[in-house]
C-alpha cells in the first residue's frame, strides 16, 4: 500500500500506479482531490463498490463496504463553487443525506445548514 501524504508523494506515482484505496486512505484533502481527479471519481467508486445512497444535485453520498476487512467508510461527494472542483469528504456512517453529511462537515445540524447561496 503506497502512503501518499506529502506533495513530493504526490508526484512520484502515476496514474497507472495509482489504485482507489491508497487514494481513500490518504488524509490530506487536496492531495486526494489531486489524486481523485488524476484516477477518475467514476473509477474510483467503481473499483471500491461504493454505493450511492443519496443525490442531491451535483452532491453524492456513497458507503464504502470494505467486506469485513474494515469498518465501512461513508463519503460525501462535493464540488467546490469557486473553483469547480471536486471533493470526497469523509463523514460519519449515521450520515443518511447529502444535506446531513454537508451540514456535518461545518459542524453544523442539516437543519441548521442553509445557504443562501453558494460561494
Amino acid at each position: 500500500q503506497k502512503i501518499i501524504e506529502r506533495i513530493n508523494d504526490f508526484l512520484l506515482f502515476s496514474k497507472e500506479d495509482l489504485n482507489a484505496r491508497d487514494i481513500i486512505k490518504c488524509r490530506n484533502a487536496e492531495i486526494r482531490r489531486n489524486l481523485l481527479m488524476r484516477y477518475g471519481y467514476e473509477k474510483l467508486v467503481a473499483e471500491l463498490k461504493g454505493i450511492i445512497i443519496h443525490t442531491d444535485g451535483e452532491y453524492q453520498l456513497i458507503k464504502i463496504d470494505w467486506h469485513k476487512r474494515e469498518e465501512p467508510i461513508k463519503l460525501v461527494k462535493v464540488k467546490d463553487p469557486s473553483t469547480d472542483k471536486i471533493y470526497l469528504l469523509r463523514v460519519p456512517l449515521e450520515m443518511k443525506t447529502c444535506k446531513e453529511a454537508i451540514s456535518w462537515t461545518f459542524g453544523l445540524s442539516a437543519k441548521d445548514y442553509n445557504p443562501i447561496k453558494e460561494t
